[in-house]
């Protein structure tokens, strides 16, 4: 049990220095790149922003979709309140 404990005590020692070290690395390519550090953290919260706007929306083929119903559905309405004598020509 004793054992044990060590070698957990050992694995948290040992991942609050990779921590540590990864902490300070970041830090250091932040200070010797100050600009393009910017820039890429902008193009990474652009490109989340982009995709989870487009996991939110309707994709754009299923609008497409509803609009060419809608269409269909008026242009139907409009033949049915033509004059037979125009509507005769219209359903070929």
């Amino acid at each position: 049990m004793k054992r044990e404990i060590q070698g957990r005590m050992q694995a948290g020692a040992d991942a609050e220095g990779w921590t540590a070290r990864c902490r300070d690395a970041t830090a250091m390519t932040v200070d010797e790149h100050p600009l393009g550090t910017t820039i890429g953290v902008f193009a990474i919260g652009l490109s989340l922003g982009v995709a989870i706007g487009a996991a939110l929306t309707q994709p754009a083929h299923s609008r497409s979709r509803q609009v060419a119903e809608s269409l269909g559905r008026r242009l139907l309405d409009a033949m049915q309140q033509m004059p037979g004598s125009v509507s005769q020509y219209l359903q070929r």
